[in-house]
C-alpha cells in the first residue's frame, strides 16, 4: 500500500492528464436511440397520419384509416400525448370525423387546426378541452378527404389553407369558418377543371412570403403557387421536369434558416429544390432500397435532414459530413413509417407507423446541435449546386436543347445499345455541332458515335425523307430492310419452284 501510494505521488499533472485524454473516444458519434413509444389506445389499431409538436414537451397526433370505410364513423379520436407519460394519453380529441392532418399555430401556443377523412376542418383550444371551438360548415367542406393543412401567419396569424385529394386549395380565416376565403384548382390548363385536377398530397408555405406555396400531387408534379398574380390560371405553375416522382410526393418541407430551399420525399429518395431554380431539382441523395415515406429538416443543425422508409428505418442525412449516403440509420419497428417531426430543440424525433404508433427517438449531440459555420456551409453548397443547375440549362439552351428528353442507355463500355433522343426543333445545319458538343452534356457517349447518328439524321432531312416521329427509335429503317429481304427471298423461292415444276411435266 506505501508503495503504491508513493507510485501515485511521482505521477506528475501533465502524465495524469495525458491517461484521462487517452481513454476517451475521440471520433464523432452519430446515432440515435428509441426512448419511448406512444401505442393507439383504441381497440381498432389506425395509422398515424400525421404529429406535431405542441410546445417543448407535447406531441399531438392524427389517426385516421383511409382504407376501410367502417373507421369513418367508428375510430374518430385523436390523442395529445406528454412525452413523459406514455402509457395514457394527455387529452382526447374527439368530432364525429377522424383527423387525417393537424398542425399548430406555432409551438408555444395552444391552437389546432385539424382536416378530416369527411371534408371539413376543425378549430381547437387544448385549454378550453376536447371538443373543437369552430368548425367549417358541411356544404363549403371539401368533396373528398382532406390531406394535408398548414398554417400560413398571414391576416394577423389567423390564416390556413388545406388540400384535399379531389384537387383543390381552400384558404380559411379561423375565425370565421364559416366559407373558404379562396379557393384554388390544382389545374394548369387556362380554364381550371375539377375533372383534370392533380390530387393534393401535401402544401408549404413561404413564411417570409405567404402569398407564395408550395403543392405536392398524387401524380407526382411539384407546384409553386403564387396568390398575388393577375390571372387565376397563374397561380399555379407546374415544375418543368413534370413529374419530379413516378410515385406521390409525400412530403414538402422548407428550410427554417434557407426558406428558399425545399426538401421533397417520394419514391425512392429525397430531393432538394430552390425557388431560384425552379425548373429542376438542385440535388438528388442517393436512392433507398426502399419508398422513402416522409423527409423533415432539422430545426437545429442546418445540413441535417431525417427521413422515413417504409421497412421501419430512420435515415439521418448530413450533407456537411457525407452526401453519398446517411451518417446514421436506425430500425425503430417492424412496419412502415410514415410520418416524422423533429422538436424545434433538434434532439427528439417524433415518426408514426401505420399501426399506430407513435415513436420517439433522440439523438446525440453531434447529430442535432449545429453553428454559424453549418449555416454557411450549407449557403456555399446550395450554392455551388444552384450555379452548376443554371450553366447545365443555359448549355442546353445553346445546343437547343431546351425542352428536350435525352435518354443514353450503354450496355457496357464499348458498345451502346440504345440512343434515343427527342427535341422539340433540331435544324439540319445545327446537327454536326451539337455531335461535337454531345460528350461535354452526357458525360458518357464518345462524340464519334454520335456525330455518326447525327450525320445520316441530317443525311435523311437533306434528301427529303419524311421525319422520324418524336420518340420512335431508328430501328425501322432496319425492318423496313429486312421486310424488302424476306419478300425478294419469297419471289426467288417462288420462281425456283415454278421453274422446277415446268421441268417436270
Amino acid at each position: 500500500m506505501i508503495e503504491d501510494r508513493v507510485a501515485a505521488e511521482q505521477i506528475g499533472p501533465p502524465e495524469h492528464m495525458f491517461d484521462i485524454q487517452d481513454t476517451l473516444d475521440l471520433e464523432e458519434d452519430f446515432h440515435g436511440e428509441l426512448v419511448s413509444t406512444f401505442s393507439d389506445p383504441h381497440e381498432l389499431r389506425r395509422p398515424l397520419r400525421h404529429v406535431c409538436w405542441l410546445g417543448h414537451g407535447h406531441v399531438v397526433g392524427a389517426y385516421a384509416d383511409t382504407q376501410y370505410r367502417k373507421c369513418w364513423d367508428y375510430a374518430t379520436p385523436s390523442y395529445l400525448w406528454d412525452i413523459e407519460i406514455s402509457s395514457r394519453p394527455l387529452l382526447t380529441l374527439v368530432l364525429t370525423s377522424a383527423a387525417t392532418c393537424i398542425e399548430c399555430q406555432d409551438e408555444q401556443s395552444d391552437l389546432l387546426i385539424s382536416g378530416h377523412l369527411s371534408g371539413g376542418l376543425a378549430l381547437w383550444d387544448v385549454r378550453v378541452g376536447p371538443c373543437p371551438v369552430a368548425q367549417t360548415e358541411p356544404q363549403y367542406d371539401h368533396p373528398e378527404i382532406v390531406t394535408c393543412v398548414q398554417w400560413t401567419l398571414d391576416e394577423g396569424g389567423h390564416e390556413v389553407f388545406s388540400g384535399g385529394s379531389e384537387g383543390s386549395i381552400r384558404w380559411w380565416d379561423t375565425r370565421y369558418l364559416t366559407e373558404p376565403l379562396e379557393v384554388v384548382i390544382t389545374d394548369v390548363n387556362s380554364e381550371p377543371m375539377y375533372c383534370r385536377a392533380l390530387g393534393v398530397t401535401a402544401l408549404e408555405v413561404n413564411t417570409e412570403e405567404p402569398h407564395k406555396y408550395l403543392v405536392g400531387t398524387q401524380s407526382g408534379h411539384v407546384m409553386y403557387g403564387d396568390r398575388m398574380t393577375e390571372f387565376p390560371s397563374e397561380r399555379l405553375q407546374v415544375n418543368l421536369d413534370s413529374r419530379v416522382y413516378i410515385g406521390p410526393v409525400y412530403s414538402v418541407e422548407r428550410h427554417e434558416d434557407c426558406p428558399d430551399v425545399v426538401v421533397t420525399a417520394g419514391d425512392f429518395r429525397l430531393k432538394l429544390f430552390s425557388d431560384e431554380l425552379m425548373h429542376s431539382a438542385i440535388m438528388s441523395l442517393r436512392p433507398e432500397p426502399n419508398l422513402v415515406t416522409w423527409g423533415t429538416w432539422s430545426p437545429s443543425h442546418p445540413a441535417v435532414i431525417h427521413a422515413t422508409r417504409d421497412t421501419g428505418h430512420v435515415d439521418t442525412w448530413n450533407l456537411q459530413v457525407k452526401l453519398g449516403q446517411s451518417i446514421n440509420t436506425l430500425k425503430v419497428c417492424n412496419e412502415a413509417l410514415i410520418v416524422a417531426r423533429c422538436r424545434q430543440e433538434g434532439d427528439l424525433l417524433a415518426v408514426g407507423s401505420v399501426k399506430g404508433d407513435l415513436h420517439l427517438i433522440r439523438y446525440t449531440d453531434n447529430t442535432f446541435l449545429g453553428d454559424e459555420e453549418d449555416e454557411v456551409f450549407l449557403d456555399d453548397l446550395l450554392g455551388r449546386e444552384c450555379g452548376r443547375e443554371k450553366q447545365v440549362t443555359e448549355r442546353a439552351a445553346h445546343l437547343g436543347l431546351t425542352n428536350s428528353q435525352i435518354k443514353v442507355k450503354v450496355v457496357d463500355e464499348k458498345s451502346l445499345s440504345d440512343i434515343s433522343i427527342r427535341t422539340s426543333e433540331i435544324s439540319a445545319s445545327s446537327a454536326s455541332r451539337e455531335s461535337e458538343e454531345w460528350e461535354d452534356v452526357t458525360g458518357s457517349v464518345t462524340s464519334t458515335k454520335v456525330s455518326s447518328y447525327f450525320d445520316q439524321k441530317s443525311e435523311r432531312k437533306v434528301k427529303g425523307a419524311k421525319a422520324e416521329p418524336e420518340g420512335q427509335p431508328e430501328i425501322e429503317g432496319k425492318l423496313e430492310v429486312e421486310a424488302a429481304e424476306v419478300e425478294a427471298k419469297a419471289e426467288t423461292k417462288s420462281k425456283s419452284e415454278s421453274q422446277r415444276g415446268q421441268g417436270g411435266t
